[in-house]
């Protein structure tokens, strides 16, 4: 089930504030809490602030259903108690309606549920968006806490990104506008002693329900770094109030697990619907990845690397279902379409596997896609990891089912030579027939760019890179639509976000492309 859209009592609560601040109450978003319902996530504005698409209040507000994303993580100026630096976000709204102008709020709530701002009213107009970042966040310098989005009349999408410039590090991550009372995590990591040592993970859980939260576990299930078993579950407390957010740092996981290490998933278990998202780092690298509230039978990944400029894979899956499955990953080249890998694995009720694309691939400067199909009623989850170790550079992107590709898909924003910062697009036919795709560049004034190579012919199975998206000795920044067929055409996709000319740090991010379907 695919459910979109707020429900009364958040409405009620957040259109009655206006500008002024109030109690805060936030309704769930799922109709039934047990409903599988679908977390995506997309990138942030990673240029200058200010170069995002602009918004425009530009023509009536029209009545529409609204929409909501809750971001569990917010910083402006504050640092971060696990990998150090000053953080701040910019949160990244567009609007999804082709004719209607929405008028969008921001609330701003400490971990305590107070909730102590809010950003806007903004209207955006069709197919723009909005950056909230810096001073036009809309919170004081030094808050650190949660967001929730709201768009009175009408269907957004929001992208979020953590910039930590005094660190080098930056990474991406969705407002989520899918929650549900249990969430996945395929990737949870705690390193021996500090940061230095390896991945860190630090987990952000967000009360989207309307009442405090009566309890809170999180189960763990993978091994320690001397390979014992660890299968637990820690019980976090009760009390998180609605709209707040609650941050599980390694440290505190240590205290509560009594473990040193430890290399797994989780999953967060609660009686009312949450968002969740992790960031994952060792001090050089940073990524961020929201937790999965719903599995597929087939996943597809559309970029796989392996010393590819330096760039490699790691592909973290998940068993989502309640009964031990198999799962089949297989991998396939861009350049032939022929697969060169398969591995299958027995995986218990949320046990995860990991493969790093060195432990199947041999081939230098390799380019592909994979996929993961579950066994028969099995349903998995997971997320690939692309990372350089020479350069420190790392992102996080999900993993999507088959069920949920389709297009025209959205890029919100794409960049070139913008600070240093570009873009490329990976577009993946998952359907069954040849699809011919185009790719349409805009500048914020909803003018064409020009592109090179705009229109592509994709196999079944295959995927295809646009880089750069744009002219490569003219700086823009902008957005992007890729358009398929006019029916039936099956595509999915990603947005790499580099940034070459800042030496060896982490300015790299990536975020899915944006489906424009609202049921």
């Amino acid at each position: 089930m695919r459910i979109r859209g707020a429900t009364g009592l958040l409405v009620a609560a957040l259109v009655a504030v206006a500008t002024t601040l109030m109690p805060f109450a936030v309704q769930a978003r799922t109709v039934d809490p047990d409903a599988g319902v679908r977390t995506r996530p997309m990138s942030s504005e990673m240029g200058e602030p200010g170069n995002a698409v602009d918004s425009v209040a530009a023509g009536p507000v029209a009545q529409l259903p609204p929409s909501n994303a809750f971001v569990p993580v917010v910083r402006n100026g504050a640092a971060d108690p696990t990998f150090g630096g000053t953080w701040r976000t910019g949160i990244q709204v567009m609007n999804l309606e082709p004719q209607v102008t929405v008028s969008v709020r921001v609330f701003f709530l400490r971990g305590d549920g107070a909730q102590i701002a809010v950003a806007g009213p903004v209207r955006i107009a069709p197919f723009r968006s909005h950056t909230f970042f810096g001073a036009g966040l809309g919170v004081e310098e030094g808050f650190s806490g949660a967001a929730v989005v709201l768009a009175e009349n009408g269907f957004v999408k929001v992208i979020v990104n953590q910039l930590v410039e005094d660190r080098g590090m930056a990474a991406s991550y969705n407002g989520i506008s899918e929650t549900r009372r249990q969430v996945f995590l395929p990737s949870v990591e705690l390193a021996e002693a500090t940061v230095a040592a390896g991945a860190q993970s630090s987990i952000h859980i967000q009360n989207a329900g309307t009442q405090p939260l009566q309890q809170l576990n999180l189960t763990l299930s993978g091994t320690t770094a001397t390979g014992d078993a660890v299968a637990t579950t820690i019980d976090l407390g009760a009390g998180l109030q609605p709209g707040a957010s609650y941050e599980l740092t390694p440290r505190r996981l240590s205290e509560l697990t009594r473990l040193s290490s430890f290399s797994g998933s989780a999953v967060v278990t609660t009686e009312q619907a949450v968002a969740v998202v992790t960031n994952h780092g060792t001090g050089q690298w940073l990524v961020s990845s929201p937790g999965s509230v719903q599995g597929s039978g087939f996943l597809n990944a559309p970029l796989v690397q392996h010393l590819n400029s330096g760039f490699e894979s790691v592909l973290f899956f998940q068993n989502v279902g309640s009964a031990e499955t198999t799962a089949t990953l297989r991998i396939f080249s861009s350049l032939t379409g022929a697969q060169v890998a398969e591995v299958t694995r027995t995986l218990a009720p949320g046990a995860r596997v990991r493969f790093a694309s060195g432990e199947l691939i041999r081939t230098t400067g390799f380019v592909g896609s994979a996929t993961v199909q579950a066994g028969p009623g099995g349903s998995v989850a997971g997320i690939v990891r692309q990372i350089n170790p020479v350069s420190g550079q790392a992102s996080d992107y999900v993993m999507l089912g088959r069920e949920f590709a389709s297009a025209p898909l959205i890029a919100p924003l794409v960049q070139t030579a913008n600070s240093g910062w570009s873009s490329g697009i990976q577009v993946q036919n998952v359907g069954d027939t040849e699809a011919i795709v185009t790719l349409r560049v805009t500048d914020p004034n909803g003018i064409d760019v020009t592109t090179s190579d705009s229109v592509r012919s994709i196999l079944p199975g295959r995927s295809e890179t646009f880089f750069p998206v744009s002219d490569p000795g003219r700086p823009m920044v902008g957005s992007a639509i890729i358009s398929g067929p006019p029916t039936g055409a099956r595509l999915i996709g990603i947005v790499n976000q580099l940034n070459t000319g800042t030496g060896p740090v982490d300015f790299f991010t990536t975020y899915e492309l944006v489906d424009t379907a609202r049921g």
